[in-house]
């Protein structure tokens, strides 16, 4: 009887995730944010869940809103990088730098989210006006990853910013090709 009772959350929590990201794709937002809240609360210990309504709420513009559920369903799955990528967008988006930064140095040691989190933490570094560190984030990033023509664009202006300016439009040359 238990096992049944569990089998039937189990289907009713994913048929509401399915909901919900069938309602964003057709941009029923309010739809959208009371599956996600729904299948959350129905199982509170899915990390899936936490993450669907986390991420619904920070790409909403409330990253304030998305931080308790995306710290929720990172600690419950320290593993995944992408939750943990996510909530460093959302510290980044809230004003919260400091746990942006320590958010994506803990992404950035996963290997499937490397060159994302390197990315990430190169920008939040040129943001604050720290270009050397910013650089070695962006040439970390270009070595795990394709050399993504925003990237090089990126490190350029991280170069530029360090008064490298022939460094800078090599890096402008290699984005154009």
């Amino acid at each position: 009887m238990a096992a049944n009772k569990t089998k039937k959350i189990e289907e009713r929590r994913r048929a509401l995730l399915l909901r919900g990201q069938d309602a964003m794709r057709t941009g029923q937002r309010e739809e959208a944010e009371k599956a996600f809240r729904e299948a959350a609360n129905l199982k509170p210990e899915s990390a899936e869940a936490l993450f669907f309504l986390g991420h619904f709420l920070q790409e909403s513009g409330r990253p304030q809103a998305a931080i308790p559920f995306l710290r929720r369903a990172q600690k419950k799955t320290p593993h995944v990088a992408a939750i943990t990528l996510q909530l460093g967008v959302a510290y980044q988006d809230a004003g919260d730098l400091a746990a942006a930064e320590s958010t994506f140095r803990l992404a950035s040691e996963a290997s499937e989210t490397a060159m994302d989190a390197h990315a990430f933490l190169g920008n939040l570094f040129a943001l604050r006006g720290r270009h050397h560190e910013a650089c070695e984030c962006f040439r970390r990033a270009l070595d795990v990853g394709p050399a993504e023509a925003w990237l090089l664009v990126n490190l350029g202006h991280s170069l530029q910013g360090l008064g490298l300016r022939d460094e800078a439009k090599k890096q402008y040359e290699a984005a154009a090709k």
